[in-house]
């Protein structure tokens, strides 16, 4: 089975809240998730569209902590999605996003990208190549609306 298929096949089967047809981002997968993350990950939305975060790095590998963050930002409403490239590093433990103007007052998740040295297995040459994590981090809930 192909990634592409291995990713849309889990997400047909887990990622509907029970009984319904409503999507539940907390289960939602873009990747295997297999690596080093972020975590205790906090989102708060404030005025002015700013969605801000901060989080634990939760690695000791400088490779890691030197790495830019990305963020997913997906709105639960509408279904749309938002890919903030390389928004901090992952040793700053925070960020800030600008939501678009015609969120406001919608329900969002995040999503973390990250970069793992630590979990992939050496080259022939000795290098450790880099992999990218992603993972659903925070929002999903009623509290977490674009202002």
């Amino acid at each position: 089975m192909s990634p592409f298929n291995k990713i849309v096949s889990l997400n047909v089967k887990n990622i509907f809240a029970e009984g319904t047809n409503e999507i539940d981002y907390t289960k939602v997968q873009f990747c295997d998730n297999a690596g080093s993350n972020v975590r205790n990950v906090e989102l708060t939305c404030e005025d002015d569209q700013v969605v801000s975060f901060i989080w634990e790095p939760n690695t000791i590998n400088q490779a890691e902590l030197d790495e830019p963050v990305s963020i997913i930002l997906v709105n639960c409403i509408k279904n749309k999605a938002i890919n903030y490239p390389a928004v901090a590093l992952r040793s700053e433990s925070a960020a800030s996003v600008i939501a678009p103007v015609e969120w406001v007052g919608d329900m969002v998740a995040a999503y973390f990208n990250t970069t793992d040295y630590t979990t992939s297995n050496p080259k022939a040459d000795g290098s450790i190549p880099k992999k990218k994590v992603i993972s659903f981090k925070a929002g999903a809930d009623l509290t977490k609306n674009v202002k």
